[in-house]
């Protein structure tokens, strides 16, 4: 997929002067809309700068308006680390994101039903737990973080209740079954 980069930095920098001149700017749902075509988009050269604009963008976003669980959820997308990311920076910022798009996931309850938010909390809260263990990886003794795998352990608990101990009942969503398993193995 080619994108012009220049057209996602100009609605960024739209966003923002937006946000400049509103109290309570009415536009998460653009915002989402605009993080997960950012997100998608084969990586050109600058998309780290139009990543780190879009991460000011949803910076600016949140200092001025609570932010829903879908548009937490797209924001951690957003700060996810790169899979050959070593700077503990960019998991120290990533975590507290991450954190509260689960933690507000995982208050509306919907999870509990509604296998596409099941699988959607899941995935960050798994995710949470495996930065969290890589970022240990880069910490020295007596800095480690804790990890947080009480989330995690609470969705499989429901899913087992749900779905059968080994989600023997859960048919058709072979990508939900699969994070649930893998899920299970580091809890």
């Amino acid at each position: 997929m080619s994108i012009n980069v220049d057209d996602y930095a100009q609605a960024i920098h739209a966003i923002k002067e937006y946000m400049n001149i509103s109290k309570k700017p009415d536009i998460e749902e653009i915002v989402q809309q605009l993080i997960l075509s950012i997100i998608q988009v084969q990586k050109p050269a600058n998309f780290e700068t139009l990543r780190k604009e879009a991460i000011s963008m949803m910076g600016q976003l949140s200092s001025k308006v609570i932010l829903e669980a879908d548009t937490l959820f797209c924001y951690a997308l957003l700060k996810k680390p790169d899979e050959d990311c070593k700077d503990k920076e960019v998991y120290e910022s990533y975590l507290p994101t991450a954190s509260k798009a689960v933690q507000k996931l995982m208050t509306l309850n919907t999870w509990k039903s509604d296998k596409d938010v099941m699988y959607k909390t899941l995935q960050l809260a798994t995710d949470i737990v495996m930065c969290e263990r890589f970022l240990n990886s880069l910490l020295p003794e007596g800095k480690k973080v804790a990890e947080h795998t009480s989330r995690v352990s609470t969705i499989l608990k429901t899913a087992r209740e749900n779905y059968g101990t080994n989600f023997e009942n859960l048919q058709g969503y072979d990508g939900l079954r699969s994070l649930l398993e893998t899920a299970a193995e580091i809890t």
